[in-house]
């Protein structure tokens, strides 16, 4: 079909290229996908599945020697604790993971919001 054609000017793509299987020729390319991988479970709210992605990545190319996975990591780590906080002293713990990212000056994420918010939790547990 000439349409195909036109779409494959050198043929049609080996199988692996159309499956999407990674080459290890390129030492990078895995963590590059695992890294997107995280990311994209991050915009979905889906803060164990990135967690465990981060983690992979780190025991394999070292973690912070690597991007911002540790910052990324601990920032998924934050809001895993915030969805499981019952009590005071887990909305404390949660305000200091949220205090230290702060502290790091962490760009783009929303830890000083998330903090107050941890904080307020936090009063209302102690309250009780």
């Amino acid at each position: 079909c000439s349409v195909y054609g036109r779409a494959f000017p050198g043929g049609a793509p080996q199988p692996g290229a159309a499956t999407g299987t990674i080459g290890v020729s390129d030492p990078e390319a895995v963590p590059l996908y695992r890294y997107a991988l995280a990311r994209t479970h991050e915009q979905r709210e889906q803060w164990q599945d990135a967690a465990d992605v981060y983690r992979l990545i780190e025991g394999q190319v070292g973690g912070d020697s690597w991007a911002d996975v540790g910052v990324r990591l601990r920032y998924v780590q934050a809001r895993l604790d915030e969805s499981a906080a019952d009590g005071a002293e887990d909305w404390r713990r949660v305000v200091e993971a949220y205090d230290e990212l702060e502290r790091g000056g962490v760009p783009g994420l929303d830890v000083a919001a998330r903090g107050r918010y941890a904080r307020v939790r936090a009063a209302e547990a102690e309250g009780d």
